[in-house]
């Protein structure tokens, strides 16, 4: 028998080293040569490079409102709170520091005859005032809203047809201003976009410019459609077109919702007129019984819960109704 020693048993492992340690120095690791994993590595610095742009563009929103808002905005656009209803209403700074002055100086009124009369109920006055105060932001949001999306179809046109007749597209959104009234938000909007140009803003930035102080739901498409198109080189022209088409469906669906949501309020205001009037009826030909109803404690409670199930129905119906299209 043969007699093995230990060196022997460490022979396969110290040549695998010895080959591995070949393979390195001609560049032939893992099989493949020098001039491959050249091509892995620029295939891979350009997936980063994709990647990279894919994360700015998704973020971009939000850094437009850190650093390219001139009125120092910001938040997304899912969940409005306080300034990006100021934003989307159109409100100028010094408007705004008046509504949230007036705000507090409610507050401190309140607090002044709540510690002067003993009773919270001047508490409910700054409430008021700020539900008084949300409610009209909404309509200024949606006056801007319904003045933006009356010339926003024919933007898209224009656009489509500018860009046929061979128009840059950044020059034709900037000529389009002059297609529309001076009291148009639509002109507002384009002329901040073209005043980020002129402050030398890049061009993914001026876009995301355009429409940022309307709540529309159509804005994002076009900046998405503009941004592709500039940067890939695709036709913009047909897009438009197809935007546009999209654009007036959703105002025709709006103004057939419209219409329903008005038979449905009538409806709703009806029967609940009808049964005030019928309680009234009831109290003046029988107002011994409708006394003797309203003093006793069942009648009390019966008749709170038909106030109280009319009024919830009414708040549950204009609620639903509230358009968001």
């Amino acid at each position: 028998m043969s007699s093995w020693s230990f060196s022997d048993l460490l022979q396969p492992f110290s040549l695998g080293r010895e080959m591995k340690r070949a393979r390195a120095l001609l560049g032939e690791e893992r099989g493949d040569d020098p001039f491959d994993r050249d091509a892995e590595r620029s295939s891979r610095s350009s997936s980063r490079s994709e990647t990279s742009h894919r994360t700015k563009d998704e973020g971009h929103e939000s850094a437009l409102h850190r650093e390219k808002n001139p009125r120092g905005e910001g938040g997304p656009l899912a969940g409005l709170h306080r300034k990006e209803l100021f934003r989307y209403a159109g409100l100028r700074p010094q408007e705004r520091e008046r509504y949230l002055l007036f705000l507090t100086g409610s507050f401190l009124v309140a607090l002044l005859f709540t510690l002067a009369l003993d009773t919270p109920l001047f508490f409910l006055l700054p409430v008021v005032i700020y539900l008084l105060q949300h409610h009209t932001l909404q309509q200024l949001i949606a006056s801007r809203q319904a003045n933006f999306d009356r010339d926003y179809a024919a933007l898209l046109l224009s656009l489509s047809s500018g860009l046929k007749t061979g128009l840059d597209p950044l020059v034709a959104l900037c000529r389009a201003a002059e297609l529309f009234q001076p009291d148009s938000v639509l002109r507002e909007e384009l002329h901040h976009f073209e005043q980020a140009l002129t402050d030398g803003d890049t061009e993914d930035d001026a876009i995301d410019r355009f429409g940022y102080t309307v709540r529309h739901p159509d804005i994002k498409l076009f900046r998405m459609a503009f941004k592709l198109a500039r940067r890939e080189g695709a036709s913009l022209s047909l897009c438009l077109q197809r935007l546009a088409r999209v654009t007036r469906a959703r105002q025709s669906f709006r103004r057939k919702s419209r219409g329903a949501v008005a038979t449905q309020k009538l409806s709703a205001f009806g029967i609940a007129g009808c049964t005030v009037l019928i309680g009234g009826i009831q109290g003046f030909s029988n107002t011994t019984a409708f006394l003797e109803a309203c003093s006793h404690p069942t009648g009390r409670v019966v008749i709170a819960i038909g106030v109280g199930l009319v009024v919830i129905g009414i708040g549950w119906m204009l609620r639903m109704s509230q358009l968001k299209v």
